[in-house]
This record gives structure tokens, C-alpha cells and sequence, in this order.
């Protein structure tokens, strides 16, 4: 054979090996890429699959978790309502805590009054060889002043304390009388509690308005004390000495009422208290 006529034989042998051969390895190396595609979506798959029941998982807990959250914040709440009604049952007080309230006023409104009217007399006083009078009562002045300011702050938070305490009773008696099966025991209750009513309205009454007639007084008295700080002297007494007759009588007044109409009033009240 002629050596050109063989090597062109061995040239188109080798271009169709090279044709059919490069196709079936493109067409391997297509299949391959489809195959890890498709492994790689099957994979994917998978995961979302199988990451489902950890969403779900997850939103369950939430769930879970407010559920619990409202319980917490439901029982918080109960234990918070019975706190206060335990504190509003060991904050109350008395009628006889009251009562010696308004017999300590009593006493400092008397004592003041005196020292209101041994302040005005020294108005046509002078020093002397016994010292400073003047200073002396407005010493004494100053004293009662700060005492019944105490004294008397010290009743207006326990009568409000009282108030609630006595509120609560009143209720307590009432949803009592009315789960009373007899009427004949339910209407001598009703008789009794009324009358206890009645006397606490009347006490309530009286207590408000002795609490602002001590606030007027101890108001004006005040007034006296900064007055009398820079005008400690004769003419500075004789100024005011209307004003000064005025508180006297005036605290003579409230003493009056609270030995009466007030102390009077209380001892009617029931003893049936919380806290008491």
C-alpha cells in the first residue's frame, strides 16, 4: 500500500475514534452532573424533611412556653390579691387604738391651749431678774405645737386605716346575714348591724370633720410659730394676740368634741374587727 494512502487511512480512523469517543465521554460526564444534581435536590430534600419536626418541634415550645408564661403570670396575680387582703387585715386597727389616739390629742390640745394663753400674756411682760419669760413660753409654745402636729397625724393615719378595716366588716356582716337561712336570727342581725352603721356614719362624720378643724388649727398655729421666730418680742405678741385668743378657743372646741361626741360615738362601734 502507498504510505500516503495509509496514513490518510490511520488519520480518518483516528478523527472517528476521537468523534465517538469524546460523545460518549461528554454523555458520561452529562450523566454524572445529572446524577449529583438530582442527589444533591434528593439531599435537599431530605434536609427539609427533616427539618420539619424541629420547626414544628420549636413552635410547639413557644406555644408551650406563653402557655406557662400566662399561668405564671395568672398565679402571680392570685398571690399578689391575697397579699394585699393579708396586709389590708394586719394594717387595720382598733377602736381602742382610735380611742387612745384621740385621748393623746385630747391631752395635747389642753396643754396647748395652755401655752397659747401663757404666750398672749406675755405680752405685757419684760425680762427680769428671772430670766426671759417671752422666750421662755414661746419655748413651751413650740413644743405643744410640735407634739399635737404628731399626735394628730398619727390619729388621721390610723383613723384611715380604721376606715378600711371597718368597711370590710360591715361587708363581711352583711354577705353573712344574707346566706342566713332563718329569718327570725337573720332579721335581729340585721337590726344589730344597722345600729353598728349607723353609729360608725355618725363617728366617720365626726372624725372628718375633728380632722379638719385640726388641720385649720394647727395651720394657723404654724403660721404663729414663723411669726414669733423673727418677732419674739412684747409688740410682736400684742400683734397677733386676737389671733392667739382665737386658737385657744378654738382648741377648747375640738377637745370638747372629742370628749364627747366622738368617745361617745366609738364605744357603739362592733368589736368585731380584722385585726383586732
Amino acid at each position: 500500500m502507498d504510505l500516503r494512502k495509509l496514513w490518510g487511512v490511520l488519520f480518518v480512523a483516528g478523527l472517528l475514534f476521537y468523534v465517538h469517543g469524546g460523545s460518549a465521554l461528554a454523555q458520561e460526564e452529562k450523566s454524572t452532573e445529572e446524577e449529583t444534581v438530582i442527589s444533591e435536590e434528593m439531599a435537599a430534600g431530605a434536609t427539609t424533611v427533616q427539618e420539619t419536626p424541629d420547626e414544628m418541634t420549636e413552635e410547639e415550645s413557644e406555644v408551650e412556653e406563653a402557655v406557662e408564661d400566662m399561668e405564671e403570670a395568672e398565679e402571680t396575680a392570685e398571690m399578689d390579691e391575697v397579699e394585699e387582703e393579708m396586709e389590708a387585715v394586719d394594717s387595720a386597727v382598733s377602736k381602742s387604738q382610735i380611742s387612745e389616739n384621740l385621748q393623746s390629742v385630747s391631752v395635747d390640745l389642753e396643754s396647748m391651749s395652755a401655752s397659747i394663753r401663757n404666750l398672749r400674756d406675755q405680752r405685757k411682760k419684760k425680762k427680769g431678774d428671772e430670766g426671759n419669760p417671752l422666750k421662755e413660753a414661746y419655748t413651751k409654745f413650740k413644743e405643744n405645737f410640735d407634739e399635737l402636729k404628731a399626735v394628730s397625724g398619727t390619729l388621721t393615719e390610723n383613723f384611715g386605716r380604721m376606715t378600711a378595716g371597718m368597711e370590710k366588716t360591715f361587708t363581711d356582716w352583711q354577705t353573712a346575714l344574707d346566706a342566713m337561712g332563718s329569718e327570725k336570727i337573720k332579721a335581729s342581725g340585721q337590726k344589730q348591724r344597722d345600729r353598728s352603721m349607723e353609729a360608725y356614719e355618725n363617728f366617720k362624720q365626726g372624725m372628718t370633720e375633728t380632722e379638719s378643724d385640726l388641720t385649720a388649727l394647727l395651720g394657723e398655729l404654724g403660721d404663729v410659730v414663723s411669726f414669733l421666730s423673727f418677732s419674739l418680742n412684747q409688740e410682736g405678741v400684742s400683734d397677733i394676740s386676737g389671733s392667739l385668743r382665737d386658737a385657744a378657743t378654738r382648741a377648747d372646741a375640738i377637745k370638747k368634741n372629742i370628749d364627747g361626741t366622738l368617745k361617745g360615738t366609738i364605744d357603739k362601734l362592733p368589736d368585731s374587727m380584722p385585726g383586732q
